[in-house]
């Protein structure tokens, strides 16, 4: 067996016969190219679609969708009920079980879309807003529809196939957003625009996925089995209905104390600079949740691998967050236009808050993996407890959008300090590189961060103070990583040979049938 260089990891058995070629290190980097390879396109298809509808919707459209979203999100997590994960976790999966996890999956969805459907009116009352309720009832249509393609999109990612997961992320937003979503828009359909939009990606998306699987979908009952996935799925659920609530506090305090206009405004800041760190969170936690799933009993080599990724995402995460964060004025006057000023007083706080929620997805993949899950709802459990005393202060003293997300940001850094404390006893990992880890990637911020605000202000026009600003922030980072030897990420970046696995890639790709 040869050595696994990234992660640490022996070449194990149970591989995908087309793949057995691939170390784990070189499906994972390649998992990552095709991963972030999406979210690239997908951030650009999402700028240009944000741009031309931000000038066709009012802030208030945008406000009702995201009031709408909160508890339609907080629904997904039982529609879900933990059965991807499951699906991904479950150390041996045979075709018995798939029947059972799809079963269950539709179960639940056709059930969840019917309760929201009925209890729409009194959400409303709750909300003080009537006007979500049409909303609602239309958005939870897509609980029916994900029930029959959430084991669909559970085996693709077990089976680490990234390429085809790649291709429906990109697929689905193409044909949902810039193509109906702006159709709609065109035709004067509002607000309803971005409920189709919405729609649409969920249609899209569960017909590839099945279409690339083709897993047994004949119904089985089998409590057995059920309680084996539903178990841990059960768990994960109720992890991320705490996460729910968590990350939505401050959303639903703006929503119901100050008004759709600035939650509209809210949200135009969480999808200008969350949304596109949201989505590098998501695909590294999709990649990474297999990886280090092989890695479950060898503490030692998952902890080389757990230092060596926090060290690539602190020092990528935290110098983005802060360059976008010190361009606010000029990437919202170039994006959205002049009457989104709020957005910007507001966005660097929520990209830093955004940049530590990235870098906790790692700890908290791991929990997961490890089947910590307990120990991740006790972290839940205490990051609820402090962002909502929070919020209830702030919603006393009369909040504004900036108080509200200082709580957000209190709320990612504690819950991160939560983790890793855990984590640090778990894998028995040094203070001392935890603390040198993030030491250089705050000095690498404050680097690229000072150096894009400086150029910025020498240059009146808000598109080149934003070209400038950004290019000067990314010189900054390149020359810091090329410079200084003893960084921790650039020595994880030597370690990955990201040149060696790209002159290797095309015959490794030709022989694993892509």
């Amino acid at each position: 067996m040869n050595e696994d260089p990234l992660l640490g990891l022996e070449e194990t058995d149970g591989l995908d016969p087309t793949e057995a070629v691939l170390s784990l290190t070189d499906r994972t980097v390649r998992g990552l190219f095709w991963t972030y390879g999406s979210v690239a396109l997908t951030v650009v298809l999402q700028v240009g679609y944000t741009v031309v509808i931000s000038r066709r919707l009012s802030p208030s459209a945008f406000g009702l969708v995201a009031f709408a979203g909160l508890p339609i999100a907080l629904s997904g997590y039982f529609a879900d009920m933990g059965i991807s994960a499951a699906v991904v976790q479950k150390p041996e999966l045979d075709n018995r079980d798939v029947r059972v996890a799809f079963t269950g999956s539709v179960v639940a969805g056709l059930l969840i879309s019917a309760i929201v459907i009925l209890v729409a009116p009194a959400i409303g009352v709750l909300f003080g807003n009537l006007k979500v309720v049409p909303i609602l009832r239309v958005l939870a249509l897509s609980f029916a529809i994900m029930g029959f393609g959430s084991v669909a999109l559970g085996l693709l990612q077990r089976e680490m196939k990234f390429r085809q997961i790649a291709i429906i992320e990109v697929t689905s937003y193409a044909l949902a957003y810039p193509l109906t979503g702006l159709l709609l828009a065109w035709r004067g359909a509002g607000v309803w625009s971005l409920v189709g939009a919405a729609l649409m990606q969920t249609v899209t998306m569960v017909s590839l996925s099945y279409a690339l699987t083709r897993h047994a979908v004949r119904p089985l009952i089998d409590g057995r089995r059920a309680k084996r996935i539903y178990g841990f799925g059960g768990l994960v659920s109720v992890n991320g209905l705490l996460e729910f609530f968590g990350a939505n506090a401050d959303t639903f305090a703006v929503g119901r104390f100050i008004g759709t206009d600035s939650l509209g405004q809210y949200s135009r800041a969480n999808l200008v600079i969350g949304l596109p760190l949201s989505h590098l969170a998501t695909g590294a936690s999709s990649v990474l949740m297999p990886a280090f799933a092989r890695l479950h009993g060898d503490d030692a080599r998952a902890r080389r691998a757990f230092l060596r990724a926090l060290a690539l995402f602190a020092s990528l995460m935290f110098p983005m967050a802060a360059v976008l964060g010190v361009l606010a004025k000029p990437l919202v006057h170039v994006l959205l236009g002049n009457q989104w000023g709020e957005t910007a007083l507001v966005l660097p706080i929520v990209g830093g808050a955004v940049a530590f929620g990235f870098v906790l997805h790692l700890p908290a993949v791991v929990c997961q993996v490890r089947g910590r899950l307990r120990q991740k709802i006790a972290i839940q459990c205490a990051y609820l407890v402090v962002v909502v005393v929070l919020v209830a202060l702030v919603v006393h003293r009369g909040p504004t959008l900036r108080t509200l997300a200082l709580v957000f940001l209190t709320g990612q850094v504690l819950q991160e300090v939560l983790y890793l404390g855990y984590i640090k006893r778990d894998l028995s990992l040094s203070a001392a590189d935890l603390l040198v880890i993030h030491g250089e990637a705050f000095v690498l911020a404050g680097a690229a961060g000072g150096g894009a605000w400086v150029v910025s202000t020498l240059v009146s026009s808000p598109l080149l103070a934003l070209l400038a600003g950004g290019v000067s922030g990314v010189a900054i980072w390149v020359a810091a990583m090329l410079l200084f030897k003893g960084l921790r990420a650039r020595r994880a970046f030597e370690e990955l040979d990201l040149r060696s696995y790209l002159r290797r890639l095309p015959r490794r790709t030709t022989r694993a049938g892509g």
